[in-house]
């Protein structure tokens, strides 16, 4: 079997040989890996049951949860291609990717029925809680056999992320499963911090978001454990770091800031368990990175990418950060270097390769790139040429 297969291989090998280890925990509930694999199995038993098919669009419009994370692998065991819906949207918003998406089956939370338009009311829906008129999930995952084998490929779509639309409509990222058990070889490799059978890991970021669904999905493929928060909570954030003895986790600076600013004894905090915070979106200031290493005493990553390549394609690692605050404070300003097995150029607007020091768009290539954009064969055709993701990013090479 190849090592880039399906997702859900890496889940059933955990419960297989460590299935007593917690896999994931939220406010509600904690699964061990073995009873998640449980859960999977019966939601994807239930999703056949309901008519759902391999290449099917299955759509999670919720905060993080459990429930949600099972859901999500549950679609890759069937091979059908779980879409993640930003709750932040307008219900216009939501209806357009929904209906754009195709979407089949919705999955919910009661308190956003509200972003249900048309279409969606259209399609079966399962609510994760009360409070809806859809069936409940927990009632309704006992319809249909449990399916305990995986039925995708490496080479099929695992998710379909959508694009914020800044430059138009929204269009549809497909990424598969070879995308993402990449990434997770790559991430470790060129950041020296690998993850580990049975670390902690705190999810802070939304599923609907590839910063929060591949860090979920970290624990999943490595033997993590999750501590899943349903939406970003300053205070609950420091409390969980401390209280839970959480190893690493992933954050943009902002929340950083406001986390120090509502917790007035944090640096009282004992943060001894804590190694790694991964952050993403923006650079940290000098100022902030400093008052945070001394808080929390353990090493920082930046991240830079887009839902085009899946998660990574540069970092800027500890190392980095530290000679930027002893002193090289200019690399703060840079996003870092191309994670293991991707090339980065910048280019004029022709194609050709600028030197050092001039700005152009930053372009790539690297196994971690998008298959493409859901049915939007001349929009993947411009992004990707030649095998290079064209990103769209001005930068310079230093």
């Amino acid at each position: 079997m190849s090592l880039f297969y399906s997702l859900t291989d890496h889940l059933d090998f955990h419960a297989r040989t460590r299935g007593e280890l917690l896999l994931a925990s939220d406010d509600r509930q904690s699964l061990t890996f073995a009873q998640a694999k449980q859960r999977v199995d019966r939601i994807a038993g239930a999703l056949e049951a309901s008519g759902i098919e391999a290449g099917d669009r299955v759509g999670i419009l919720a905060k993080n949860s459990v429930d949600n994370l099972c859901t999500f692998l549950a679609c890759a065991r069937l091979g059908a291609v779980a879409v993640g819906l930003n709750y932040r949207l307008t219900q216009p918003e939501v209806e357009f990717i929904a209906s754009d998406a195709e979407i089949k089956h919705l999955f919910f939370d009661a308190e956003f029925d509200p972003l249900r338009g048309d279409y969606l009311r259209a399609q079966p829906c399962v609510c994760y809680d009360s409070g809806s008129q859809a069936p409940e999930f927990v009632s309704w995952i006992e319809q249909g056999e449990p399916i305990c084998e995986s039925r995708a490929g490496g080479d099929d779509v695992l998710f379909q992320m959508y694009t914020s639309g800044t430059t138009g409509l929204p269009k549809g990222v497909l990424i598969t499963h070879r995308n993402v058990l990449l990434v997770t070889y790559q991430s470790p490799m060129t950041t020296g911090k690998g993850h580990r059978v049975g670390e902690k890991g705190l999810v802070v970021a939304p599923l609907f978001h590839a910063v929060g669904l591949v860090g979920a999905l970290m624990g999943v493929i490595y033997g993590g454990t999750m501590l899943i928060h349903r939406d970003y909570d300053p205070v609950g954030m420091i409390e969980t770091l401390e209280q839970e003895k959480i190893n690493t986790t992933a954050v943009i600076p902002v929340m950083l800031q406001f986390s120090i600013i509502c917790v007035p004894d944090i640096a009282e905090r004992d943060f001894s368990s804590l190694h790694t915070i991964n952050y993403g979106a923006s650079p940290i200031a000098e100022d902030l990175l400093r008052q945070c290493m001394d808080i929390f005493q353990c090493d920082f990553i930046q991240g830079y990418g887009q839902t085009e390549a899946t998660l990574a394609l540069t970092f800027l690692t500890a190392d980095d950060h530290r000679a930027a605050l002893a002193d090289k404070p200019h690399l703060l300003r840079s996003c870092g270097r191309a994670v293991f097995g991707t090339e980065i150029r910048v280019v004029d607007e022709q194609g050709n390769p600028l030197p050092p020091g001039e700005i152009g768009e930053i372009v790539a290539r690297g196994p971690q790139l998008m298959k493409g954009y859901w049915k939007r064969d001349d929009a993947t055709a411009k992004t990707i040429v030649d095998g290079w993701l064209h990103t769209g990013d001005a930068g310079r090479m230093d």
